[in-house]
């Protein structure tokens, strides 16, 4: 079956004030989580979008009627809200948070029981409740301040931290790990200085965070910093900066946790699971390493859900996703820069000193407008033009494309050592797309 209202990849998310980001459709489906979970007890939090508040509002009021007690945690991220409801005695969770885009969107993420975002299966469900006409409520709940919890998540989230004598400097892109990650990282012993913008319901994501760690590496530099961390809005994602200056993405903060447990025996199977947009560079220095590459095409779900397939532990994407199974079943910032801090205490090294010994590709993504999005393998010399450029790009180079989820768009990836043999590559593998479906 197609979702209606739950995208393919994490939960709810759209423009407010259209469809189902409405308050009628938000009351609605409080009442469809609160039958979801049968009256029970549901932990919701939220970033700090100005809609989040009325969201939250109509959402957790939906839930009430059902007979929900709803916890109400504030501020908050993503992951917070996922390791409390598996910490805490409740049914499920809900997050209000259209992750890192931009203010004018929102979005809903519900976990089960046990803290994991809910599977397809579990979602079309709640939308088929959504969509049933004719169930009455159960009863008056009630709302309760729980912003107390948020305490018993940063201890559990820094436990075996010692910042003593760091400085850290923090973006947290205006949104929820705002405030709380000050509070993290001070509590472990670091002076931390924040750089991204104060929270003002408008300016979530607005040119920092995660998407935009230029600002961060130049406070790194200014401040003699000993590490710099950048999250998103709803702080799931994150991207580091060390003492040096230079940006870590995904798939650095991947190969210095999976060093680590090689090390000390721990990496399951020696193999780690990252997507098809993380640098060739990166995949081939794991693999010097004794370390096994399993990709999948993108999205931390895939990630996560590749991890437990494969019986591996860890996984990555380049845009800042870190996923750690023995920590949760999706991607927390906050611990996976906790986890790199500890890596780094452990063995007396700065940051610059833990960091992976290779130098990205270069690389380039082709975005085709296309007429129809025909299978590729059935386009017309398709098959032979990409087997002819993989040739001539060689080990050391890839070629990879596939259709947006969302625009009538091929993106063609071509990663290489030489650049000129990207853009060969790329112009080459594009004009046949023009050719035969381009509009």
């Amino acid at each position: 079956m197609k979702k209606r209202i739950f995208r393919e990849t994490d939960g709810i998310r759209g423009k407010v004030g259209e469809e189902p980001l409405t308050e009628v459709s938000m009351r609605r489906l409080g009442r469809a989580i609160g039958r979801y979970f049968k009256g029970g007890k549901v932990l919701v939090g939220r970033d700090t979008r100005e809609s989040g508040a009325w969201i939250d509002r109509e959402v957790s009021a939906g839930m009430s009627e059902m007979g929900c007690e709803v916890w109400d945690v504030g501020e908050v991220t993503t992951p917070c809200v996922g390791i409390l409801t598996g910490m805490e005695e409740v049914a499920g969770g809900v997050m209000i948070t259209a992750s890192h885009n931009p203010a004018s969107d929102n979005g809903i993420k519900v976990f089960d029981g046990r803290g994991d975002k809910l599977t397809d299966e579990e979602e079309l469900e709640l939308e088929r409740i959504f969509f049933e006409d004719g169930w009455a409520g159960q009863g008056a709940g009630q709302v309760i301040d729980k912003t107390v919890l948020v305490k018993n998540y940063i201890g559990k989230v820094m436990a075996g931290t010692d910042l003593s004598g760091w400085k850290v400097c923090t973006d947290s892109a205006g949104g929820g790990a705002y405030g709380l990650v000050r509070r993290a990282f001070e509590e472990v012993g670091a002076k931390v200085v924040e750089v991204g913008p104060t929270p003002d319901g408008k300016n979530i994501n607005e040119d920092c965070g995660a998407s935009h760690p230029e600002k961060l590496a130049e406070a790194m530099v200014r401040e003699g910093a000993d590490m710099g961390v950048a999250f998103d809005g709803d702080g799931d994602r994150l991207i580091m900066v060390d003492d040096e200056g230079m940006v870590w993405d995904g798939d650095r903060i991947v190969s210095v946790i999976a060093l680590w447990l090689k090390e000390k025996g721990r990496l399951a199977n020696n193999v780690v699971v990252m997507t098809e947009y993380s640098n060739l560079s990166a995949v081939l220095f794991l693999g010097r390493n004794g370390i096994r590459v399993e990709k999948v095409l993108n999205g931390d779900r895939a990630v996560a859900q590749k991890c437990v397939d494969i019986g591996a532990m860890l996984g990555g994407e380049v845009a800042g996703h870190i996923i750690y199974l023995p920590w949760m079943l999706a991607s927390d910032g906050l611990f996976a820069s906790s986890l790199v801090a500890k890596i780094a205490h452990e063995k007396g090294l700065k940051l610059s000193e833990l960091r992976p010994d290779y130098d990205n590709f270069p690389n380039k993504i082709w975005n085709i407008e296309v007429e129809e999005r025909k299978p590729l393998e059935d386009i017309s010399g398709w098959n032979e033009g990409l087997k002819k450029w993989r040739e001539y790009l060689g080990v050391e180079g890839r070629a990879f494309a596939r259709y947006s989820g969302t625009e009538d768009l091929l993106r063609i990836l071509v990663e290489a050592k030489d650049i000129e043999k990207v853009k060969n590559a790329g112009e080459g593998l594009s004009e046949i797309i023009r050719k035969e479906i381009g509009k």
